[in-house]
């Protein structure tokens, strides 16, 4: 269907494991120029005056859509081509990597500097990006506040390692291994104590608005 994207594939490295700033385009923009979150892609789903409709487009059995923090709402393909410095033909499904990741590696690549004074949330991915060993060290997070036809979609996410957790609008929370179940069906919250304590700390240090509801 996209054949010059396959043929770039084939120069390149596809990352399996990317996601933008925000399930909307605009903010996602700002994460991509910034390299910090927009705080304010995937198919669309959008209620209005005569009713739902959705947009063309599938998220191949992850749930969510455009507007979701759901892995269908938020995780996207990314290729990689760089002839001589990039893995060709490379297909990585272990890096974790957010479009606010832009910023920093390509200032590395590039060999610039960032000024002191902008402070990026993303990280350097370089490494990844040539096929060497990398281990993520900043979470990855999101808040995201739409209007109705939204109300049960999650406000706040933080992923961290295999695990996503989760607060959808009414202050439940929810938390996935996204190792074993991308499509986000078995909320393991209540079972993985530890790993939800460790990614709740981090949902609680995000700038909030006040739907944020401490449990």
């Amino acid at each position: 269907m996209y054949p010059h994207l396959d043929r770039l594939a084939q120069q390149g490295t596809y990352f399996r494991q990317f996601y933008a700033s925000s399930p909307v385009c605009s903010p996602s923009r700002c994460g991509i120029m910034t390299g910090q979150y927009p705080f304010d892609n995937g198919p669309e789903r959008q209620h209005g005056d005569e009713g739902t409709y959705h947009c063309v487009g599938s998220t191949a059995g992850l749930r969510g859509t455009k507007g979701s923090l759901y892995e269908g709402g938020v995780r996207v393909p990314l290729i990689v081509s760089l002839p001589g410095r990039v893995p060709a033909g490379r297909v990585d499904f272990d890096a974790l990597m957010s479009n606010v990741d832009f910023m920093p590696t390509l200032a590395s690549v590039c060999g610039c500097e960032i000024p002191e004074e902008h402070c990026c949330d993303g990280e350097d991915v370089s490494d990844a990006w040539y096929g060497n060993i990398y281990n993520r060290q900043k979470p990855i997070i999101w808040e995201f506040h739409f209007g109705h036809g939204y109300t049960i979609f999650p406000k706040y996410a933080v992923r961290k390692g295999n695990y996503v957790l989760l607060q959808v609008n009414n202050g439940e929370m929810e938390m996935y291994d996204t190792s074993r179940d991308w499509s986000q069906v078995d909320n393991v919250a209540a079972r993985e104590k530890e790993n939800f304590e460790e990614l709740y700390k981090i949902l609680k240090t995000i700038p909030k608005q006040s739907t944020f509801q401490e449990r």
